[in-house]
């Protein structure tokens, strides 16, 4: 297992807090573990995790139709977009 330099994750970090305070869906080129390219996927970002030295954001992805969770140092391009979303109900 690699550590990543927690400063790595920073630019997203900033978007996503954003993202996920005012309820706005984010685009994002994500690279999975076992994917050779990044894939495009919007996502409702619901909130940060961090674990196991790794930093998350958890959320709805679009493409999946499903709660995913997405480890902050492969998100390769981040774009927070226009469109709003529903708060989750716990």
């Amino acid at each position: 297992m690699t550590w990543i330099d927690p400063s790595h994750a920073l630019p997203s970090l900033e978007v996503l807090r954003n993202a996920i305070h005012d309820r706005r869906r984010v685009r994002m080129l994500y690279r999975g573990q076992k994917q050779p390219a990044p894939v495009q996927r919007d996502v409702d970002p619901y909130t940060l995790v961090h674990s196991w030295g790794w930093q998350y954001c958890v959320g709805y992805c679009h493409r999946r139709q499903a709660i995913r969770s997405f480890r902050l140092d492969r998100i390769c391009e981040l774009v927070l977009l226009e469109q709003t979303f529903a708060a989750v109900s716990r």
